[in-house]
């Protein structure tokens, strides 16, 4: 996907477009064969000729609607990133695909170790044209003879790099460091290494003005070592003169390729069914207003009248739903039915969404992502028959029936993935949203985006539904709830310890539905094919009193190809499989192979920045891929599940 436009650039290499959204977005760095370069942020993107007209819009209503009400009602859709159009068979010469830019900008040559930039007055030039011969060279290096005459050598990109709590990111300053501070001096740097190992402390760079002297780069990663320098303040993928020189944020040494340089903030929500499906196109437009109220309470002040309404609603996607051919009606009976839903232009938003629950209490409100969920996976109209949402419920297995209460096959499922930002150094955090505390979230464009970069993905699940009778009982347990108090101070520590809100713990019931979700892909994931990475988990918990009680776990396949919908997980939902995965999943819990280390862990006795916000979990018994779990491998403990070493009084599962 990193490819070219009609300035004739070289292609870079390929990516895929889901690759976009969780590991190489805008901002992210790349690795190629010979050089790195980074993504460059949405207003490059816009500058793609043939995408920019033909560009493919996803349409989802409610992740359209979350996104707008966290980056602003100016986006106006969720789009597919650019493909190259040699992939696509396009017969164009322009071939489109995510802009790049060569970075860091400091290279290293390979013969003679002079460091140096690629900017304009530097030795060091891109060369070639094909993705496998793009190249760097070191023109004239000195300790580089052919037949008698001096050729160019390749050089390899500087893999240190310097970032701030504040998402900025530069070349590491490597003139300031030699010298211990600012300076003017231009001589030539040379980067060179000592010793059999690799390590930091082998590496050193020195400067010409004083080659007897060299810095050892392990100096650069002691605490406070870059305070004496300022933070430039740049977002690369803005463009490389972009800076903000009131920076205040403090510069942290970072490796070209360590994972803390780009994590994705995304969101995703499924694609639910039609709750009492319309009949009539009087139905079929009001559900349409319903599935767009969001977006109607944004654009209030711009529904002047009706070719103003029927202009918006032919131009923009997210009003697909409303246009004529989908509900049967013309545009002066959507406008009438609209005009009734939120009255005049200057009416209050509030009113309208309080209107809309009055009108239609089955059809879920703008509660968030996961509620409506949970009500379609719980809603009493099963089975459904939608192309984007196929599901039906199945028995329980007999032998968990006193504390399961429905497991629903979800035979066809569709997911949507917006990204809306990134954070460096630190992840971003879904337990809660407290900007006073939470890392900094990079925008991918200067401007205020019109539109984001999404992903749609097919797949299937099994949704497993827990009693909340048998949960009501079980949270009340004298060792639950000491469990429950030990886990939630270590939680506290480790926000505290990472400057962030100590808000947000989810409760016990998260961490029993947390574990048991990551007991179940493990199991799973031997039985039906899939690769344990291709299963993805989904948790529905809550017992505030502002919301009703949610109690359950979808575990679903959501793959880009093939891998999603080849029907090996659903298969497994039945009773008669799932009873067996059950019992064997569960049991798998009750012995680790680093008992008795991993049963008797207490988080609350180690140090804060290091711990683990778990209790008896591991890599050897509860952890699964990153891309598989939603909050990073936290919140768990198989102590809660079944009997382990320390007993069976926190067991829910008798």
């Amino acid at each position: 996907m990193a490819s070219t436009n009609s300035n004739n650039k070289p292609v870079a290499g390929d990516v895929r477009p889901s690759q976009i959204i969780w590991s190489y977005g805008p901002g992210s760095l790349i690795d190629l064969q010979n050089i790195s370069v980074i993504a460059l942020g949405l207003q490059e993107w816009d500058k793609l000729p043939n995408w920019s007209q033909y560009h493919e819009s996803i349409l989802e209503p409610r992740l359209l609607g979350q996104v707008r009400r966290l980056l602003g009602r100016q986006v106006d859709e969720l789009r597919v990133p650019p493909i190259a159009s040699d992939i696509l068979g396009s017969t164009t010469a322009d071939k489109e695909g995510m802009p790049v830019s060569l970075f860091p900008r400091y290279y290293r040559c390979r013969a003679c170790g002079a460091l140096g930039s690629i900017d304009q007055g530097s030795s060091f030039t891109l060369k070639g044209a094909a993705p496998s011969n793009l190249r760097v060279e070191h023109e004239s290096c000195p300790k580089s003879k052919s037949t008698g005459k001096k050729r160019n050598q390749r050089a390899v990109p500087a893999r240190f790099l310097v970032a701030c709590e504040h998402g900025h990111l530069s070349d590491f300053p490597w003139r300031e460091f030699v010298h211990d501070g600012s300076t003017s001096c231009r001589q030539p740097l040379s980067f060179f290494e000592v010793g059999a190992s690799l390590q930091t402390e082998n590496l050193r760079v020195s400067c010409a003005c004083n080659p007897k002297k060299s810095k050892s780069m392990a100096e650069a990663f002691r605490p406070g070592a870059l305070n004496h320098l300022r933070c430039p303040g740049r977002h690369p993928h803005f463009g490389q003169q972009t800076t903000n020189s009131s920076c205040d944020g403090k510069l942290k040494p970072i490796l070209l390729g360590a994972t803390n340089v780009w994590f994705s903030k995304v969101l995703s929500a499924l694609s639910l069914p039609t709750l009492n499906a319309p009949t009539t196109p009087v139905d079929k437009l009001t559900q349409a207003i319903v599935a767009c109220a969001d977006s109607l309470v944004d654009d209030t002040d711009d529904f002047t009248d009706l070719s103003e309404f029927e202009k918006i609603v032919r131009k923009k996607k997210r009003y697909e739903l409303l246009r004529p051919e989908n509900v049967g009606l013309p545009y002066e009976q959507v406008w009438e039915a609209v005009q009734q839903f939120y009255g005049p232009c200057e009416s209050d938003p509030v009113k309208f969404e309080e209107h809309l629950k009055d009108e239609k209490p089955d059809v879920p409100e703008s509660t968030g992502i996961k509620l409506p969920e949970w009500r379609a996976l719980t809603s009493k109209q099963l089975p459904f028959r939608e192309l984007s949402f196929e599901a039906e419920e199945t028995a329980c297995p007999e032998a968990f029936a006193h504390l399961l209460e429905r497991v629903v096959l979800v035979r066809r499922l569709r997911e949507v993935r917006a990204l809306v930002g990134f954070t460096r150094l630190q992840a971003e955090d879904n337990m809660v949203e407290d900007p006073d505390y939470a890392p900094e979230v990079v925008p991918l464009t200067p401007e205020k985006p019109l539109w984001i970069p999404a992903v749609e993905i097919r797949g299937e699940g099994i949704f497993i539904r827990f009693n909340e009778e048998a949960l009501n009982e079980w949270e009340k347990r004298p060792a639950v709830r000491l469990r429950e108090e030990m886990i939630h101070t270590a939680y506290v520590d480790w926000r505290k310890a990472r400057n962030r809100s100590p808000e947000g713990f989810p409760g016990i019931r998260y961490v029993l539905l947390h574990t048991f979700a990551h007991a179940m892909i493990r199991e799973l994931s031997l039985a039906c094919g899939y690769s344990a990475a291709s299963i993805r988990e989904r948790i529905y918990a809550s017992t505030a009193s502002d919301q009703e009680p949610m109690a359950g776990v979808l575990l679903y396949t959501a793959s880009s190809d093939s891998d999603g919908t080849l029907g090996g997980l659903v298969e497994l939902g039945k009773p008669e499989n799932l009873n067996t995965l059950l019992t064997e999943g569960i049991k798998a819990m009750r012995i680790c192979s680093s008992d008795p280390l991993c049963s008797d862990y207490n988080p609350t006795v180690a140090d804060a920045v290091s711990l683990d916000v778990h209790l008896a979990a591991c890599h050897a018994c509860c952890y699964v891929s990153e891309t598989s779990c939603e909050i990073g491998n936290i919140l768990l403990d198989r102590a809660l599940l079944t009997e382990t070493l320390i007993g069976s009084d926190c067991a829910f599962f008798d």
